[in-house]
């Protein structure tokens, strides 16, 4: 904004396509803001305009620029007051546009039509709240074609103005004069042409053979159908016989009344878990087996007992020797060697005493810690085949369900229905497949009905003889055609002959321009009255049509924020008065509304209008000035979810002092853009 009420030099850049919030205290310039995005799109306010110009306060030339993105690329439209150039549309590829340019940017839409729907305040969304039902109506038309509506009408006056002076009453109209000069040409024509008696007698003949021409065309034609038809039965017949065959072949196969549509899989599932059950079980048993089988070899590694009295024996001969030692010791009064013999006696009668209970005691150990890990292995490998045996059982009767279910008693009926079933599946397709090929070729209707009648009979040879004939009786009838043709050309030469006589020539020269004139004139009072005519139908159809489906939308919208108080908004066709639809299923005027219900139903008005406006033509942006205020916290969030629902389709620029307001979008929608007025470079 170079210059523009309070703001100079100022810009807001990057706004993105969902959802922006502009948030500024009072006089911040929130509703400059407003002023300026509709000024800047469709021109400053005249002269007689009672309507704020906002010239700068702060200095800077009194306009600036906005840039719009538009399939794909960006346009930069400037606008200032006064100078050469008041307005510079920059296209994408630097040249500069037009008015006509902008009007397709902005889908045809004029100021009226921006500022009533697309961008508006509070108060100007309150300009609905005094009218009445019927002016509601009116309302709700007029924003939907405020732009188109008024060029219709003005187009209409000047299709009409032009109309008369093509035919009035008075003799001025050009029609009329061409006329009144025709009919001078045909009083002299017919007493120039008097004089050719035969002149009549040709014409008739002109004319008779017009006539036989049209009726050896309407001839010619008929048999052409024939052979048409003959030709597609034949073309047909090959699927036809096809798809017979296929419905035999479908009925001759047995039905399979509600075969699973999983039961292949299922099946194939329960297969493969019964058999890698039974497999496990047959492990964990071979395991058992080898458990026992090491239980047997640790048993048998048991000391025998005879080694035990062996080695008791050898202690008890040492103990002896000891003994023996020590009586020779006393007994010779040589304690020493014999005394030695004892003590060395023993030592080794101690020593292997303790050898013996040592490896005694380490192969005990280790075998009872074998026998407790093999043990615990059988215990392990009966709880898993336990477990197997309950899983293989559960499996089992999920099997014998799936028989159930599928109509079958075993494996074997099991897979037979299923193959019946498959089998059938493929003919269906089949089937429905050669069904959609002929009824692509001969589509519907009695035609279509004759030819499905005709297949059903199958007189193939009766078709291809039929064929013949017709083809014959075309080319007979059209060399018949071309004879006429032939005659018609000789009457008019000779007419034209004839009429060559006398003063003819010059009289229907004139004439004929008369009448080139009279065509054209009559030709585009014709297209005048027509172009006038499709401009009510379309604008009729265009209220029949588009408004029904914009209260539909504003009716759903406006439910969703009165959470079902109201249901529809409804325009009854016996006075054309729009009402409200309750959920007591109660008609009531919109007069009844308080102020802030009002304001909701109106602004779910415009956004349904401008939804409409973006699916037929291009999606605007939606700028709306402190609209919340009047809306209790609870419809404010109903509100606020609809125009960011609405946000992501298209964009929207909100402006508020309120940062409750901003707190409740932003809750709504992480991702909106916020904007903080109030400085020279706005906060993002």
């Amino acid at each position: 904004m170079n210059g523009f009420g309070v703001f100079h030099n100022y810009s807001i850049d990057n706004l993105p396509e969902g959802l922006t919030v502009l948030i500024g205290p009072n006089e911040a310039g929130k509703s400059t803001l407003l002023a300026f995005i509709r000024t800047i799109l469709f021109g400053f306010p005249d002269g007689r305009s009672k309507e704020l110009k906002y010239p700068p306060l702060n200095g800077g030339r009194h306009g600036g620029r906005l840039i719009l993105t538009a399939r794909g690329h960006d346009y930069v439209i400037e606008r200032h007051a006064g100078g050469k150039l008041p307005f510079v549309l920059t296209l994408p590829d630097g040249q500069c546009g037009d008015e006509s340019d902008l009007r397709s940017l902005t889908g045809g839409a004029d100021d009226k039509l921006f500022r009533s729907v697309f961008a508006f305040s509070l108060t100007e969304l309150q300009i609905l709240e005094t009218l009445t039902a019927e002016g509601v109506r009116d309302r709700i038309f007029s924003a939907g074609i405020s732009g188109a509506g008024q060029s219709a009408r003005a187009a209409m006056k000047e299709l009409e103005d032009r109309s008369d002076t093509l035919l009035r009453p008075r003799r001025q109209a050009r029609i009329s004069q061409l006329l009144v000069e025709i009919n001078k040409i045909d009083e002299q024509l017919e007493k120039a042409k008097f004089s050719a008696k035969s002149y009549l007698d040709w014409v008739r003949n002109e004319e008779d053979c017009k006539i036989e021409i049209g009726r050896f065309w309407e001839k010619i034609q008929e048999s052409k159908n024939r052979e048409t038809q003959l030709n597609t039965l034949l073309e047909l017949w090959p699927d036809w016989t096809h798809l017979q065959n296929i419905k035999a072949e479908l009925n001759a196969t047995e039905s399979v009344a509600e075969f699973p549509a999983d039961g292949e899989e299922r099946q194939t599932h329960l297969a493969q878990k019964c058999r890698a059950a039974e497999q496990s079980i047959e492990e964990f048993k071979n395991t058992t087996k080898r458990a026992k089988h090491r239980l047997e070899v640790l048993e048998s590694q048991r000391l025998p007992q005879s080694r035990g009295r062996v080695t008791l024996l050898c202690l008890i001969a040492l103990l002896t020797l000891s003994l023996v030692s020590v009586v020779l010791s006393m007994s010779s009064n040589n304690f020493i060697p014999y005394g030695s013999l004892g003590v060395v006696a023993s030592m080794c009668l101690t020593y292997l005493l303790w050898q013996r209970q040592h490896v005694n005691a380490q192969i005990e150990n280790e075998r009872n810690d074998n026998m407790a890990v093999f043990d615990q292995e059988l215990k392990n490998a009966a709880l898993k085949i336990k477990g197997l045996e309950n899983d293989l059982h559960r499996w089992l009767e999920e099997q014998q369900k799936l028989y159930l279910e599928a109509g079958a008693t075993d494996d074997n009926s099991f897979q037979n229905l299923l193959s019946n079933s498959k089998k059938r599946t493929r003919l269906r397709i089949n089937f429905n497949d050669l069904e959609k090929q002929i009824f692509t070729r001969i589509g519907r209707g009695p035609s279509a009905d004759t030819l499905r009648q005709l297949l059903s009979g199958g007189h193939i040879e009766k078709w291809r003889n039929e064929a013949k004939v017709a083809k014959s009786e075309t080319d007979n009838l059209q060399n018949l055609r071309d004879k006429a043709i032939a005659q018609h050309r000789d009457a008019q030469r000779t007419k034209l002959e004839l009429e060559a006589s006398a003063d003819i020539i010059r009289l229907e020269t004139i004439r004929e321009g008369f009448l080139s004139e009279l065509n054209i004139a009559t030709h585009r009072r014709r297209a005048i009255g027509l172009a006038r005519t499709l401009i009510e139908k379309t604008l009729r159809e265009f209220e029949r049509t588009r408004q029904p489906r914009v209260l539909a939308q504003a009716s759903k919208m406006f439910s969703l924020v009165t959470e079902g108080r109201y249901e529809r908004l409804l325009q009854r066709e016996s006075d054309n008065k729009t009402v409200l639809i309750n959920k007591d299923k109660e008609s009531l005027a919109l007069e009844t509304l308080s102020r802030g219900t009002a304001e909701q139903l109106y602004l779910c008005i415009r956004l349904a209008l401008a939804s409409e406006f973006g699916r037929r033509s291009e999606p605007l942006p939606i700028v709306m000035d402190d609209v919340f205020v009047n809306f209790d916290p609870s419809r404010a969030r109903a509100i606020g979810q609809i125009v960011t629902e609405f946000s992501r389709t298209q964009q929207v620029l909100i402006f508020t002092c309120h940062p409750s307001t901003s707190d409740m979008l932003i809750n709504l929608t992480p991702e909106t853009r916020i904007v903080t007025l109030g400085t020279n470079t706005p906060n993002s």
